[in-house]
């Protein structure tokens, strides 16, 4: 009996431990890169992924680095898009989210959630 209480009391010692533990942050290998668009409102501007971070550059050739902390992904059934949920820490230390649709066949193209109309592609190597 003593057995199977010491038993138990590990098991969710163990469960808890797992369930405590962070993912690391990852970005998968397709969306590594840096993303343009042909849009008005963005024009000139891109965002790089990388494995633990994401940049971002204004047309006036600023560029902002950040670390990603978390990264969401959703893909629902019959649907060709898969919505991305980057999440990564701005100057002040504060958790920003950057949701945005990805559709992997070709090249792979990137819808921003907030501006859907507005397609990102990827610069080619």
């Amino acid at each position: 009996m003593k057995n199977r209480y010491f038993l138990a009391a590990t098991l969710w010692v163990v469960l808890f431990s797992i369930m405590s533990c962070e993912s690391t942050p990852a970005i998968t290998d397709e969306l590594i890169g840096v993303w343009r668009t042909q849009g008005l409102d963005h024009r000139g501007a891109f965002f790089e992924l990388k494995k633990d971070q994401i940049s971002f550059g204004t047309p006036d050739g600023e560029v902002f680095h950040h670390a990603i902390t978390k990264v969401d992904r959703e893909k629902e059934r019959d649907k060709a898009w898969i919505l991305y949920t980057v999440y990564y820490l701005n100057e002040s230390s504060q958790t920003c989210e950057f949701p945005f649709y990805f559709q992997p066949s070709g090249q792979g193209t990137i819808l921003l959630k907030n501006k859907p109309s507005e397609i990102w592609s990827k610069d080619q190597p």
